[in-house]
């Protein structure tokens, strides 16, 4: 079976819209941000107090930087995407719900980290978040792919699509 496709999926099948791919491919600047901030946030915990106070500078620099990208592909997520799945599959319950609930429990503990300092929070959010991706590239947008129509995937493209300003 080819990388990549669910059990009993063609490749054709299992392809996801421009909308969708546009989307999982934001994940990749995002995981290694993310892989970033847990080799420092380990590096944290055996360094001495010096280094300590160096490393919790560079922490909190990496995640501010981290949760400026992380804050507008969430956002496409939450104002687009889930809003046009929820038509489908409801917002209170399933999938929807629990990527929603991730999504404020990964913010939560960004925000304990950056007002705490402790890189245990830190840690807490990128767990969350990996796992969440996985979840979502495994089966909320494959999900997605099958329940929107092709207007609702143009719109969902045309939503979250990075605008380019016209050319002089």
């Amino acid at each position: 079976m080819p990388f990549g496709c669910s059990m009993g999926m063609t490749p054709e099948e299992n392809a996801l819209c421009a909308a969708l791919t546009q989307l999982k491919t934001e994940h990749g600047p995002l995981v290694e941000k993310m892989v970033e901030l847990q080799r420092l946030a380990t590096q944290f915990v055996a360094a001495d107090a010096i280094r300590k106070e160096e490393l919790l500078t560079e922490l909190q620099t990496n995640a501010n930087a981290f949760i400026a990208e992380l804050e507008p592909h969430s956002a496409k997520e939450e104002d687009v995407l889930f809003t046009m799945m929820a038509k489908y599959v409801g917002r209170e319950a399933g999938p929807i719900a629990v990527m929603e609930y991730e999504h404020e429990q990964a913010k939560r503990f960004l925000n304990r980290f950056l007002e705490d300092g402790f890189p245990d929070y830190l840690q807490s959010a990128v767990e969350v978040l990996l796992q969440h991706f996985q979840k979502e590239e495994q089966v909320l947008f494959p999900m997605a792919q099958k329940l929107l129509n092709e207007e609702e995937k143009q719109e969902l493209l045309e939503k979250i699509a990075p605008k380019h300003p016209e050319r002089l």
